[in-house]
């Protein structure tokens, strides 16, 4: 039986995600996406950039649900679209941000329990029900430029240290080991090679943490790195960051910490959890501190990372 959404829909795929498999899928997605939205429109992105483009004209063009087919970097072009600078795109409602999973990593449908399969995913698609969310805004830095000239919003984590360089190993992959062990080869890698940075975060203004630091991030949902539940008591409706950092840990020790992909490191000895509306990061060493979000790499420290509590809708099961 066909249920259409109430929403006005516009469908945003990235054909190359998924190792280009999202396009082979097409005749597939379609059908299942008819059957749930009835005639909707759709926009294949072509470069970088382009779903953020789309999804802004589409919002005021009218269009209430914004739905993502592609990976965690689609989802974080979409949710960009969601502000233009740092003005929310509409001012009157909230957007719907609706996911088909067909990417490498597909880490923020997770914490919604939005399945892998293509006609349980595109069933939730129907339906008024959705759920309020926060955001996450980051103003950065890039070597040559001003401090904290990058501005860039983020769905799910954004995580600074040697998962930026996981996720730069990963995205470079042609990934033919599919997404999760993709992820696991490229930490493996990263983290037998990467050096601790000396790292001060400054919580809410006030409470500052001094790390020596493997990996850390502020995070909205529970997964990043292909399936690492890295904050497992994160809520992205709570108007607030999980910041989770681990430090002073051996590289060796890092890789075989695989308590990460179950939420079971969060007790273990050099590994800090606290929350927080706003973090400020500095990095003290020669060696830069990394940052990416959603998956992609965009800048380093020093950086801002502001919690925008319920900044947009999620599209749930009804």
């Amino acid at each position: 039986m066909s249920h259409v959404t109430p929403f006005k829909t516009l469908v945003i795929l990235n054909p190359g995600s998924a190792g280009g498999n999202t396009a082979r899928r097409w005749p597939a997605i379609d059908a299942a996406l008819t059957r749930t939205l009835g005639r909707y429109e759709h926009a294949p992105t072509t470069k970088p950039g382009d779903a953020t483009t789309f999804t802004r004209d589409a919002l005021r063009a009218g269009y209430e649900m914004i739905v993502a087919i592609g990976g965690d970097g689609t989802v974080n072009e979409v949710v960009n679209g969601f502000y233009d600078g740092e003005v929310p795109t509409l001012a009157d409602r909230l957007p719907i941000l609706g996911i088909i999973p067909s990417g490498s990593g597909g880490d923020y449908r997770r914490t919604f329990g939005i399945p892998d399969r293509l006609d349980d995913a595109a069933a939730r698609l129907a339906g008024h029900a959705t759920r309020t969310v926060d955001l996450g805004r980051i103003r950065c830095s890039r070597p040559g430029e001003a401090p904290h000239g990058v501005l860039r919003y983020f769905a799910n984590i954004a995580s600074f240290g040697v998962s930026a360089e996981v996720s730069r190993r990963a995205n470079e992959s042609t990934k033919p080991l599919g997404g999760r062990l993709t992820y696991f080869v490229a930490s493996l890698s990263a983290t037998l090679s990467y050096e601790r940075r000396p790292v001060t975060l400054l919580s809410n203004g006030d409470a500052v943490k001094q790390v020596s630091l493997n990996v850390g991030g502020c995070c909205i949902g529970q997964y990043f790195g292909g399936g690492m539940r890295f904050a497992p008591k994160a809520d992205p409706g709570d108007g607030l960051f999980d910041v989770v950092t681990v430090g002073g840990r051996s590289a060796l020790s890092m890789v075989s910490m695989t308590s990460i992909y179950i939420g079971k490191h969060i007790d273990k000895r050099g590994v800090s959890s606290w929350r927080a509306r706003q973090v400020d990061g500095t990095c003290e060493g020669a060696l830069p501190c990394t940052i990416e979000a959603d998956g992609e790499v965009i800048g380093q420290f020093p950086a801002r990372f502001e919690l925008l509590p319920g900044a947009m809708r999620v599209k749930v099961a009804s």
